[in-house]
């Protein structure tokens, strides 16, 4: 008998120090609460969801996370900074931010998927050439994805991307027969989502 009652003691002490803690300025808090999420984040570099994320560290470091899908790519300025990235006059930051832009078209969507479009547009216009000649080594899903959501940005143009669509075949500079051809139907396919856009 006295067992069963210093084992409910020992219980009810222990229950009782879990229950309730003291903080440092002796006000007590309820245990329950530790668990909730914070509401105010303190610092925003380490916060998932905070525009600023990891946006502190090295592009670089922050792009090959999104590579081997450590972090996803948002609508934040770390993803916009590796994007942004795909049209830099260094070759060998394009070479590895093109990997890159491509793991990120195959995770975009909502917000991002509004952004993507005027990155895909000022690649392919500094860059129309060595655009296709990417394309050509990563298929036919990834050229349509570019001239979709190079498509979906123009379609809010004010001309409808006339313009833009006009001048590329000036601008690919010594491209030759076949590449002309594949910009023609990186055209047609950019002006089928024009159109969806022009439509809804």
């Amino acid at each position: 008998m006295k067992t069963g009652i210093l084992l409910l003691i020992i219980i009810f002490i222990i229950g009782c120090k879990y229950e309730n803690k003291r903080t440092e300025n002796n006000v007590v808090v309820n245990a329950q609460d530790s668990l909730k999420p914070k509401q105010e984040v303190l610092d925003s570099l380490s916060d998932p969801y905070s525009y600023y994320y990891l946006s502190n560290q090295p592009i670089e470091n922050n792009a090959r996370l999104i590579l081997i899908d450590s972090i996803y790519p948002l609508d934040n300025k770390i993803t916009f900074d590796s994007m942004d990235s795909l049209s830099s006059k260094n070759v060998k930051t394009r070479n590895f931010f093109f990997k890159v832009f491509i793991k990120i078209l195959d995770k975009t969507d909502g917000a991002l998927s509004e952004a993507v479009g005027s990155y895909v547009l000022q690649y392919i216009e500094r860059y129309p050439k060595e655009f296709l000649n990417r394309t050509d080594k990563i298929g036919k899903k990834y050229f349509d994805k570019f001239a979709h959501f190079a498509g979906y940005e123009l379609g809010f143009s004010e001309d409808y991307g006339k313009g833009w669509l006009d001048s590329l075949t000036n601008r690919c500079l010594n491209c030759d027969s076949n590449e002309f051809k594949k910009l023609n139907t990186f055209k047609e396919i950019a002006q089928e989502t024009i159109n969806e856009v022009k439509s809804q």
